[in-house]
C-alpha cells in the first residue's frame, strides 16, 4: 500500500483536483454496519464522462486513507464494507464507465487487500453479473471473489442498524 501511494502520488493531492469527483456523489463514506465497520458507497450512475481514471483512483485512495486514519479502531474495527449501487444501469453501459468501475475494484483488491470485509452489489442486472464473472473475477483472488455478494437492498439492510443506512438501501436515513 505505502509503495503504491509513494509511486502513484508523486505530488501532493490537491482538493481542487479531487473536489469534482468527490462532489459528484459517485463514491462516498456512509454509516457503519452492525460490526461498526465504515461503509464506502459507489454509485456508477453518478459517474460522468469528464472524470478520468487517475482522478477516480486518487479519490478512492483518499477516501480509504481517510477511513483508515479516522474511522478504524485498532484491534476492533480494521475493515470496510462496500456497497455498489447499480440502480439505473441499463444494458448499454458505456465502456468508459465499465473501465472506471474495474479500476475502482482493482484498486480495492490490489492496494487495499485485507481491508475490505465484504462488498454488496445492489440491484445488479443479470448481464452485469455475467460480465463480472467474465471480466472481473479473473482479476481477483479467490478470497476476494467470496467477499462480493450480489444482493437486493432488503438483504443489505439486514447487516446495518436502520439509522446507519440510507433509505435507498433499506435504512431510515
Amino acid at each position: 500500500n505505502e509503495k503504491f501511494v509513494l509511486t502513484f502520488f508523486t505530488k501532493p493531492l490537491s482538493d481542487k483536483e479531487l473536489f469534482p469527483f468527490l462532489n459528484s456523489g459517485a463514491v462516498y463514506i456512509s454509516g457503519r454496519d452492525r460490526g461498526l465497520r465504515p461503509t464506502l458507497v459507489i454509485r456508477p450512475d453518478r459517474l460522468s464522462h469528464e472524470i478520468n481514471k487517475v482522478s477516480v483512483i486518487k479519490a478512492v485512495v483518499f477516501l480509504n486513507d481517510f477511513v483508515y486514519n479516522f474511522m478504524y479502531l485498532p484491534g476492533k474495527v480494521e475493515q470496510t464494507v462496500g456497497i455498489i449501487y447499480l440502480q439505473n444501469i441499463g444494458y448499454l453501459v458505456p465502456p468508459w464507465k465499465i473501465a472506471l468501475m474495474i479500476s475502482i475494484i482493482k484498486t480495492f483488491s490490489k492496494v487495499y487487500c485485507g481491508r475490505m470485509y465484504t462488498m454488496y452489489v445492489v440491484n445488479t442486472p443479470r448481464f452485469l453479473v455475467s460480465m463480472y464473472n467474465t471480466l472481473v473475477v479473473p482479476l481477483l483472488s479467490k478470497r476476494h471473489v467470496h467477499k462480493v455478494q450480489f444482493v437486493s437492498a432488503k438483504a443489505v439492510a439486514k447487516h446495518f442498524a436502520p439509522h446507519q443506512l440510507e433509505k435507498t438501501y433499506g435504512g431510515s436515513r
